[in-house]
C-alpha cells in the first residue's frame, strides 16, 4: 500500500473531525503565571515580540479564588512568525520566580464554555488598567490611598 499523507493520516485520527482541536499559529497559551503578574506585564513581555492582536487574560467565575487570576492567559500575535520568535524566546523564562510555559494555543471545540476571559484587543488599549495599575502600585494603605482618589474624582465629576 502507498503511504498516506498528512491530510490523509489526520482524516484518519481516533477523533471524529468535529472533535479534533486545530492548532493556531498566531496564538499562544501561557502558563505558569505567579498570582501577580498582570495584563500590562504580559504586554510588556510579548510586545518585544512582535504587534499583539488579543490578549485574553483569565480569572476565576466562582469559588474562593473568584475575580483572581487563573494563572494563565492567551497572547495572540498580528504574525504567526512573532508568534515563534516569542514562543521560542519566552517558554521557559523565569517570571516572578516561575517558569513560563509557553506553548501554540489549540482552537477550543465549539462546545466548550465556562472560562471567562478579560479579552483586550492591545492595539486599541496597549496599556495597563486602572485596576491593574492600583494592584501593582503595592500596599494596602496607598491603594485604599487611591481608590479614595478616584471616588472623589468622580464625585467632583458628578457635579
Amino acid at each position: 500500500p502507498a503511504p498516506e499523507s498528512d491530510a490523509a493520516a489526520a482524516s484518519s485520527s481516533s477523533a471524529p473531525p468535529s472533535k479534533q482541536r486545530e492548532l493556531l499559529q498566531e496564538r499562544l497559551y501561557v502558563g505558569n503565571l505567579h498570582p501577580t503578574v498582570d495584563e500590562g506585564t504580559l504586554i510588556q513581555i510579548f510586545a518585544k515580540y512582535g504587534k499583539l492582536a488579543r490578549l485574553d487574560f483569565l480569572f476565576h467565575k466562582t469559588g474562593p479564588q473568584k475575580g483572581k487570576p487563573r494563572g494563565f492567559a492567551f497572547v495572540e500575535y498580528a504574525d504567526a512568525s512573532d508568534a515563534d520568535r516569542a514562543l521560542a524566546a519566552a517558554h521557559g523564562k523565569v517570571l516572578r520566580g516561575r517558569h513560563l510555559v509557553v506553548t501554540h494555543a489549540h482552537q477550543a471545540p465549539p462546545d466548550a464554555g465556562g472560562a471567562h476571559a478579560y479579552r483586550r484587543n492591545v492595539s486599541e488599549a496597549g496599556r495597563p488598567t486602572a485596576l491593574s495599575m492600583l494592584k501593582s502600585a503595592g500596599g494596602k494603605d496607598r491603594m485604599k490611598d487611591k481608590i479614595a482618589m478616584m471616588e472623589a474624582k468622580l464625585r467632583q465629576l458628578e457635579k
